[in-house]
């Protein structure tokens, strides 16, 4: 993580705290500058910050305390504040067993915060899966997350890559409560504002034309 913010040279602005904001990304640099503000933020707010994402796979385990009914195969604590987990990349296939496991930890972590001191809980969940099968993963992984954690005081980010979506899942997105980011002209855009922009564009050339 420490080599990984050296690199990082846009600026980029604070997630506000206790958002759930979707980030797609169209490559990973982009992933990292924005998971990396998102993290910083996190540290200077005293936040326990997590980042969930697709690690070894199943044959790889190691441990053996990973390979009983679980879908977490490493957890490192890189910093007294910093969580690093890897997942198993076959549990994406599962979303209702993802997401649950994903929220015993959110739990665990919750009572972690408040154990420590922490002023509140930050994490990010990386989404990796086929084309046609992202859209209805992502959606249901934000609504189990972000329901069953109201209580708490926590803010989230997941981060799913373009071109698991096609182009009318992308705009179903801008449809969404959720506020949803992505990358256009070297800015990072909120995707309602960028619809209507490209809206408001084409009404404009038709009344032109």
């Amino acid at each position: 993580m420490k080599e990984h913010s050296r690199k990082i040279g846009l600026p980029i602005s604070d997630v506000p705290h206790g958002d759930h904001i979707t980030l797609v990304y169209k490559n990973d640099d982009d992933a990292l500058d924005f998971v990396s503000s998102f993290l910083r933020s996190g540290f200077r707010r005293n936040d326990l910050c997590v980042w969930i994402t697709p690690g070894m796979k199943a044959k790889e385990y190691t441990d053996n305390i990973f390979k009983e009914n679980t879908i977490y195969v490493n957890h490192n604590s890189c910093s007294a504040n910093f969580n690093l987990v890897l997942v198993n990349p076959e549990i994406l296939s599962n979303v209702s067993l993802f997401c649950n496991s994903i929220l015993e930890l959110i739990e665990k972590k919750q009572k972690y915060v408040l154990k420590s001191g922490f002023n509140g809980l930050r994490i990010n969940v990386d989404l990796i899966t086929n084309q046609g099968q992202m859209l209805p993963f992502l959606k249901q992984c934000r609504e189990s997350i972000i329901s069953s954690t109201s209580a708490m005081d926590l803010t989230t980010l997941f981060t799913c890559p373009m071109d698991s979506l096609s182009s009318s899942e992308v705009l179903e997105l801008a449809d969404g409560r959720e506020k949803t980011i992505l990358k256009t002209n070297g800015m990072w855009t909120d995707l309602v504002d960028m619809v209507s922009s490209k809206c408001m564009k084409q009404c404009s050339l038709s009344h032109t034309c």
